[in-house]
């Protein structure tokens, strides 16, 4: 009789049990993903550049290739969107036109003799997670700590379309960022009469990887960057504009 008393209050625990529960790993998993989804990087650079006049010259931009670790494949997309964005923001701020092009070979020969130069840009990037270092010495092989860190280089290169010559290139290394929480802590002090506060900074390795990864990616693009500021200047691209002019009328 126990027995079936028994077996009859299991069903009816059983009937009272919700159907289909995620059990605590898969919610967690869901929601982490779920954040993930929702919280993309924006990324941006403040451009402190004086509008220039019309020069009427007209820039291209290739659609980068930019190859990157996998951590980094649900982020480099906007991060060459947004790259790209701003160069074209930095060339019309000195006085060019832009136009964004799909690939060198589809450009005929009106879009050839039209456009001054094309901005052709490749790279790889990553972030490598968990590398070992010594943080007082990084060139020691005493390394007693896990960090991540990133590592790569984009290259960007500058081609006259209809002579495919070469007038301005340059690399930038996106090595070496590392992720850090800063916390800072007010101390009250009494000194000679005086009485006040001192802020202490301390500084520690950020030890989530999602967090790492998206501080990490936020110092490389303000890296590019600044050197895309630095290196996208009316000088640089016409050094060879004589040459550049010789190839122009001669197509004419």
């Amino acid at each position: 009789m126990q027995a079936v008393l028994q077996r009859a209050d299991l069903k009816r625990q059983a009937k009272l049990q919700p159907k289909n529960k995620p059990n605590k790993a898969h919610r967690t998993k869901q929601s982490t993903q779920q954040a993930k989804a929702e919280a993309p990087i924006h990324f941006s650079y403040p451009l402190n550049i004086h509008q220039e006049p019309a020069n009427h010259h007209v820039i291209g931009i290739l659609i980068p290739h930019i190859q990157s670790t996998d951590n980094l494949k649900s982020h480099i997309q906007d991060f060459q969107t947004a790259l790209v964005g701003q160069i074209k923001e930095i060339f019309q701020k000195r006085g060019y036109e832009v136009e964004l092009l799909d690939t060198r070979d589809q450009l005929t020969d009106e879009e050839k003799h039209k456009i001054w130069a094309v901005l052709d840009l490749t790279g790889w990037m990553g972030v490598l997670e968990d590398v070992r270092i010594d943080l007082d010495d990084p060139e020691s092989d005493n390394n007693d700590k896990l960090v991540d860190e990133s590592a790569g280089a984009l290259f960007f290169k500058f081609f006259e379309p209809e002579s495919g010559r070469i007038i301005h290139n340059f690399g930038v290394n996106v090595g070496t960022y590392q992720a850090f929480n800063h916390t800072y802590t007010y101390r009250s002090i009494n000194s000679g009469g005086f009485s006040g506060s001192r802020v202490e900074t301390t500084e520690e390795h950020e030890v989530n990887t999602d967090k790492a990864i998206h501080k990490i990616l936020t110092q490389m693009y303000a890296g590019v960057m600044q050197k895309l500021v630095e290196e996208l200047t009316d000088s640089h691209i016409n050094r060879y504009r004589k040459a550049i002019e010789q190839t122009k009328n001669s197509k004419k």
